[in-house]
Protein backbone atom coordinates (compact mmCIF):
# COMPACT_ATOMS: atom_id res chain seq x y z
CA UNK A 1 0.00 0.00 0.00
CA UNK A 2 2.97 2.57 0.88
CA UNK A 3 4.40 1.30 -2.53
CA UNK A 4 1.59 2.09 -4.50
CA UNK A 5 0.86 5.61 -2.66
CA UNK A 6 4.82 6.23 -3.29
CA UNK A 7 4.20 5.27 -7.14
CA UNK A 8 1.18 7.53 -7.59
CA UNK A 9 2.78 10.72 -5.78
CA UNK A 10 5.76 10.37 -8.21
CA UNK A 11 3.43 9.46 -11.13
CA UNK A 12 1.20 12.89 -10.22
CA UNK A 13 4.35 15.19 -9.54
CA UNK A 14 5.94 13.85 -12.84
CA UNK A 15 2.47 14.79 -14.71
CA UNK A 16 2.15 18.11 -12.62
CA UNK A 17 6.06 18.65 -14.14
CA UNK A 18 5.56 18.18 -17.46
CA UNK A 19 2.10 20.21 -18.07
CA UNK A 20 3.49 22.94 -16.39
CA UNK A 21 6.60 23.09 -18.37
CA UNK A 22 4.56 22.10 -21.42
CA UNK A 23 2.39 25.96 -20.43
CA UNK A 24 5.40 27.61 -19.54
CA UNK A 25 6.83 27.00 -23.31
CA UNK A 26 3.08 28.04 -25.07
CA UNK A 27 3.00 31.25 -23.32
CA UNK A 28 4.08 34.41 -25.38
CA UNK A 29 5.45 37.19 -23.13
CA UNK A 30 3.79 40.40 -23.01
CA UNK A 31 5.44 43.73 -22.25
CA UNK A 32 4.30 46.93 -21.49
CA UNK A 33 6.00 50.33 -20.75
CA UNK A 34 4.99 53.55 -19.38
CA UNK A 35 6.33 57.12 -19.84
CA UNK A 36 5.92 60.37 -19.04
CA UNK A 37 7.53 63.32 -19.27
CA UNK A 38 7.43 65.78 -16.65
CA UNK A 39 9.19 69.54 -17.34
CA UNK A 40 8.33 72.70 -15.77
CA UNK A 41 7.87 75.51 -18.71
CA UNK A 42 10.26 77.83 -16.74
CA UNK A 43 14.03 77.62 -16.06
CA UNK A 44 14.44 78.62 -11.94
CA UNK A 45 17.01 80.66 -10.67
CA UNK A 46 19.09 79.05 -9.10
CA UNK A 47 21.28 81.62 -6.76
CA UNK A 48 21.12 84.70 -9.31
CA UNK A 49 18.16 85.71 -11.30
CA UNK A 50 19.86 85.75 -14.94
CA UNK A 51 18.75 86.55 -18.99
CA UNK A 52 18.27 83.04 -18.64
CA UNK A 53 15.55 82.23 -16.06
CA UNK A 54 12.31 82.46 -17.22
CA UNK A 55 9.86 80.84 -19.70
CA UNK A 56 11.82 78.42 -22.04
CA UNK A 57 11.68 79.52 -25.51
CA UNK A 58 9.60 77.35 -27.73
CA UNK A 59 8.21 75.15 -24.59
CA UNK A 60 5.64 73.07 -27.15
CA UNK A 61 8.05 72.03 -29.88
CA UNK A 62 10.73 71.03 -27.34
CA UNK A 63 8.01 68.81 -25.61
CA UNK A 64 6.76 67.76 -28.45
CA UNK A 65 10.29 66.48 -29.67
CA UNK A 66 11.08 64.92 -26.11
CA UNK A 67 7.57 62.84 -27.46
CA UNK A 68 8.83 61.76 -30.71
CA UNK A 69 11.95 60.59 -29.22
CA UNK A 70 10.20 58.08 -26.67
CA UNK A 71 7.76 57.09 -29.19
CA UNK A 72 10.78 56.44 -31.70
CA UNK A 73 11.90 52.68 -32.36
CA UNK A 74 15.34 53.17 -30.81
CA UNK A 75 13.38 53.61 -27.46
CA UNK A 76 10.51 51.23 -27.91
CA UNK A 77 13.20 48.78 -28.92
Amino acid sequence: MIKQLILLFFVFFLVAALVIAAIWTQLIPEYRAEAEIRVRPIIPHLVFRTEDNGMIPLYESFMNTQVAIMRGSTVLQ
